[in-house]
């Protein structure tokens, strides 16, 4: 099914292609090791390995992650696309969340929510993609 995007694209970001075989491999593993294991392993292996299956379809699925046009920015939230118009979109940000390990993320902030996409996400660097989206808006 192709996007719901309009014609004048001006960029967009998805997960880089080795996160996506990077993912469809780890599933694999896990379901053999939940083959070959005893049975709490394979509650938790295979338990891994379709959850893996899961977000592997659908980032394969839903591409871009986030699409920028005239209009405002096309941002996939869990298994939908919509469109954040952009006199709704208040800021974008990247931010490192975490306490022992680092995560980074971009929030996109509208008038009414806070969307946060995990930087493996968006298939680039977060600061620069929040600085890029930032230069696209149109001035208020």
């Amino acid at each position: 099914m192709a996007p719901p995007i309009e014609p004048e694209l001006t960029a967009s970001w998805s997960p880089r292609p080795v996160l996506l075989a990077a993912l469809w491999a780890g599933a694999l593993a896990l379901i053999a090791a939940a083959i070959f294991t005893d049975p709490a392993g394979r509650v938790l292996a295979g338990a891994g390995g379709i959850l893996l299956i899961g977000e592997g379809a659908r980032s394969r699925a839903l591409r871009p992650t986030i699409a920028l046009t005239r209009s405002g920015i096309w941002v996939v939230a869990t298994w939908r696309r919509e469109l954040l118009p952009w006199p709704e979109v208040t800021a974008v940000r990247a931010v490192t969340l975490g306490y022992l390990t680092r995560a980074r993320a971009l929030e996109i902030e509208t008038v009414d929510r806070i969307i946060v996409l995990a930087g493996y996400r968006v298939g680039g660097d977060t600061p620069r993609v929040a600085a890029a989206i930032e230069a696209a808006r149109p001035a208020s």
